[in-house]
């Protein structure tokens, strides 16, 4: 009987211990920049982005633009996130119902390429000397699932 007991218990802390190794926070800290997303982010290199981070379901890329190059279109200290939004989603040729919530601005859309459809939450930061913008975006069948954990990371960013 006691040794039933026994492997019983030692089963149920195996158990224990194998559902505790989920997700768990993880806070990726760069200069001029922080986010908290999930350990199954990586950091990797894209072009043309300052920051990108992958998981196997999502990723985030992350744009600094200093005012001094956003100054040709029309955008200075004065212009706000949802000013900055707009030029993005004129320039990508985007219609944008833009919302704000906390300290930023953000729309999201679908778009298709080679086929395939995903869906992305565009938002806007300001910082002292220009805008960062970031894109969470994943396949558009995951959309019901990621919407909401998307605008959670993005409430965590720090620029």
């Amino acid at each position: 009987m006691k040794n039933k007991f026994l492997k019983l218990f030692l089963s149920l802390i195996l158990v224990l211990a194998l559902c505790a190794c989920g997700k768990s926070e993880k806070t990726f800290e760069e200069e001029g920049f922080k986010i908290t997303l999930t350990n199954e982010f990586a950091k990797k290199d894209l072009e043309n982005f300052t920051y990108y981070y992958q998981s196997l379901i999502s990723f985030v890329t992350a744009l600094n633009e200093p005012m001094t190059t956003l100054e040709y279109l029309g955008l200075s200290n004065a212009s706000t996130v949802e000013d900055y939004l707009t030029e993005v989603a004129s320039a990508n040729k985007k219609e944008a119902d833009i919302k704000t919530r906390n300290n930023y601005a953000y729309f999201d859309f679908e778009s298709t390429t080679d086929n395939n459809t995903f869906y992305y939450l565009c938002a806007a930061y300001k910082s002292d000397n220009g805008f960062w913008l970031l894109n969470f975006g994943c396949k558009a069948e995951d959309k019901d699932k990621m919407s909401e954990q998307f605008l959670t990371w993005a409430d965590s960013v720090e620029v």
